[in-house]
């Protein structure tokens, strides 16, 4: 049920960025929202990110096309190799997923087939150990202290 719920989010977030939508309030719930997967919110933030990376777009022009490359290679040649087409390719921004195995499959089979939802786990773990939350500014902290107080007083009386 995994590769579903993963399709299934991918194709959703999808759905959701194109329409514009900022914010995916759903990031994590399976199963109907009968259950909450912390593993699926990174797999959701490492799809938006992805996602991000192809809505910037792509520079359209003479010297991204290298048609000069093309047309002087011809149709039996290889252009892919031609600094006109090399320089554009390592100018563009690219999107490298940490949670995608990007090993050969023999390379992949030494890891015991790790899956991509134990590397979302193993991600998992580490922001747990290593994330600090950092203080929050005073001024803000009093603010929110009196916001609290306020709804107290209005819902308690």
């Amino acid at each position: 049920q995994m590769h579903q719920y993963l399709f299934h989010l991918g194709s959703s977030i999808l759905w959701a960025l194109t329409a514009g939508i900022q914010v995916i309030g759903s990031a994590g719930n399976v199963d109907g929202s009968n259950v909450w997967c912390p593993e699926a919110v990174i797999l959701a933030d490492e799809i938006v990110a992805y996602y991000e990376r192809l809505f910037a777009g792509f520079e359209i022009n003479n010297d991204t096309l290298a048609l000069e490359a093309i047309l002087r290679v011809g149709h039996r040649g290889h252009f892919l190799s031609d600094s006109d087409t090399l320089k554009p390719l390592r100018q563009e921004p690219t999107f490298v997923s940490s949670l995608l195995d990007y090993a050969s499959y023999d390379e992949w089979s030494k890891s015991n087939f790790e899956t991509i939802i134990e590397r979302a786990h193993a991600r998992l773990e580490e922001i747990l150990v290593n994330h600090e939350v950092s203080e929050l500014d005073p001024i803000i902290q009093r603010e929110l202290i009196k916001i609290a107080n306020r709804v107290d007083q209005e819902l308690l009386g």
